[in-house]
């Protein structure tokens, strides 16, 4: 009874379980592939307001999509934050947190994000902003399912990476930086 509601849980948020080193540009739940242009979105950010993501951005972008309650993003979130302190003063790059949620859900995931920020030793203000994908709007056109997800948008605003899955900071940092 108790794997059941285990497995129930993992299916409901769409986690996913796998170390993921490989080197593969997308999964089989990635809608937007390699080589596609990247979709312009409206999003809007937990305390700063709408804000719009373009294919015509000019810096290498890393897209983070997690949920407050995925214990696989819990896990994955600190090495996002490390990959952002050490890219933050790169003009070239940015990171891009998207948390994936339901109705209702964005005080959670707005606290979450806080205590994550505190624990990598962050604060709001120096920290990457996060987005609030209420209804799975944005999500939905990069992805069938699966959280964490990574997409990393080229600066011609082409994907070049779009896959779910745990990764070593290394990984994030060479396919961020695109070495």
């Amino acid at each position: 009874m108790i794997f059941l509601a285990a497995a129930a849980a993992i299916l409901l948020s769409g986690c996913v379980k796998d170390k993921n080193e490989q080197e593969a540009t997308s999964d089989e739940h990635a809608l937007v592939k390699a080589g596609d242009l990247v979709p312009d979105i409206s999003i809007t950010s937990i305390g700063e307001g709408e804000s719009y993501l373009s294919r015509s951005e000019t810096r290498r972008t890393l897209i983070y999509f997690w949920r407050w309650d995925c214990s696989y993003c819990a896990g994955e979130t600190p090495t996002v934050l490390a990959l952002y302190k050490s890219v933050a003063t790169n003009p070239n790059v940015r990171i891009v947190s998207i948390m994936r949620g339901d109705t209702g859900t964005s005080y959670k995931a707005s606290t979450y994000w806080a205590e994550q920020l505190d624990a990598a030793g962050l604060t709001p203000a120096d920290g990457p902003a996060v987005y609030y994908d209420e209804n799975r709007e944005v999500f939905d056109q990069f992805a069938s399912g699966y959280v964490p997800r990574f997409c990393v948008v080229a600066s011609d605003g082409k994907v070049e990476w779009n896959t779910s899955g745990e990764f070593s900071l290394e990984v994030l940092s060479r396919r961020l930086l695109g070495y």
